[in-house]
């Protein structure tokens, strides 16, 4: 009986870990489809596609630009992950990040466009980054991590 119910409570656990991987998978999907959406702000940290957070209206967006304050545009693929990001400050575009995927939904690369120059991103097949080059504004690699 004991032995049963160690089997039992590791498949259980196994199973919940195999749930938590497949919706690894997912994690850069979204519910939103095209676009432009408006948001108050972002996580990036340790995330690659960005993640808009806080959604807000047109309107909403329009108040913060005559205020110049600080909102975000993005816009995602029929499948829910982020094509591009923007930070605006009033008409000023602060950065933009725009990514890539295969046909499969799995991303391939993305860039970070900065007044300062222009960051890639590579990605291997589970999605995790592995490779960032900056370059500056003439296009000559300048780092690469």
């Amino acid at each position: 009986m004991i032995v049963k119910n160690i089997l039992i409570s590791t498949c259980c656990v196994f199973l919940f870990f195999l749930e938590a991987c497949d919706k690894g998978v997912e994690k850069n999907k979204t519910s939103y489809k095209g676009g432009p959406y408006y948001f108050k702000g972002f996580e990036s940290k340790k995330h690659r596609p960005e993640l808009p957070l806080h959604q807000i209206s047109e309107a909403d967006a329009l108040t913060l630009k005559s205020k110049r304050t600080a909102y975000i545009i993005a816009f995602f693929r029929p499948d829910g992950q982020l094509l591009s990001i923007e930070s605006r400050l009033g008409e000023d575009v602060q950065w933009r990040s725009e990514y890539q995927y295969k046909d499969d939904g799995k991303i391939v690369s993305g860039y970070l466009i900065h007044p300062d120059g222009r960051k890639k991103y590579e990605f291997d097949q589970s999605g995790k980054q592995i490779y960032e080059v900056w370059f500056d504004l003439n296009g000559k690699e300048v780092a690469h991590f």
